[in-house]
């Protein structure tokens, strides 16, 4: 017998087992399973469920095989149902043909803050990308100019990069613009 990892999750994220044996004492017929049991490594904390639950008022909980009453069904799910595992810090969504996935809302919470911090970071280094961009731009017009004589135009040129320069040092300076190649290697961009 194999025994499964049960992952390690923060304090504040419902309990899966206290959920799943709420659902088994609440709703006969249901079928609740860890939802790392489920094999899907994306999934590694919540419930999936499936069966032929019905609610309290005798409707199917899921409504798979027919086309769901809009009135009472979110998709394929009894609203009573979301609602049920809502107060309860749960969120559900269909992940197979009559398998659904149930999540915590803190969990999802998080994995959206992780991904509004991940395209923050990714916009910022794009906008230091565009401004180093302009930097190299000034100093080849610069070098064209140096190599002409000019230096009015060369001098111009120079303030333009001295300008990109400070702005990409302020960027630097104000902003989280790193990328980590290993352990404690941080270089810009």
């Amino acid at each position: 017998m194999t025994q499964q990892n049960i992952p390690v999750v923060p304090d504040h994220w419902p309990s899966e087992s206290a959920l799943i044996a709420d659902l088994l004492a609440t709703f006969p017929g249901i079928h609740a399973r860890p939802a790392r049991e489920y094999g899907s490594e994306r999934c590694q904390h919540g419930v999936w469920v499936g069966g032929e639950a019905l609610m309290p008022d005798e409707v199917p909980m899921f409504c798979t095989f027919a086309c769901p009453d809009p009135d009472y069904y979110d998709g394929y799910v009894h609203h009573a149902f979301i609602e049920w595992l809502a107060q309860r810090g749960w969120l559900i969504e269909e992940y197979d043909t009559a398998v659904f996935m149930v999540t915590s809302q803190a969990q999802a919470d998080e994995e959206d803050a992780q991904q509004d911090e991940l395209e923050d970071l990714l916009d910022q280094r794009h906008e230091a990308c565009i401004v180093l961009h302009r930097l190299e731009a000034a100093v080849a017009a610069c070098r064209l100019k140096i190599s002409r004589w000019d230096e009015a135009a060369t001098a111009q040129c120079l303030e333009e990069i001295e300008h990109h320069k400070k702005r990409l040092a302020d960027m630097l300076q104000t902003r989280r613009i790193v990328k980590r190649d290993g352990p404690g290697d941080e270089a810009p961009f």
